[in-house]
């Protein structure tokens, strides 16, 4: 297991821990696509 694994969590996992819905304009297919995604390979680590 990588250590960034440990902290890679998708937009949706912070929104149901915080109650916060950090993307409230878009549509929910696209909001759906975007937040359910982790994807760590563009933050080149």
């Amino acid at each position: 297991m990588r250590l960034e694994d440990c902290f890679e969590v998708s937009v949706d996992e912070i929104e149901k821990r915080t109650g916060i819905d950090f993307f409230p304009q878009l549509e929910d297919r696209a909001e759906n696509q975007i937040e359910g995604v982790v994807n760590y390979v563009v933050w080149n680590l």
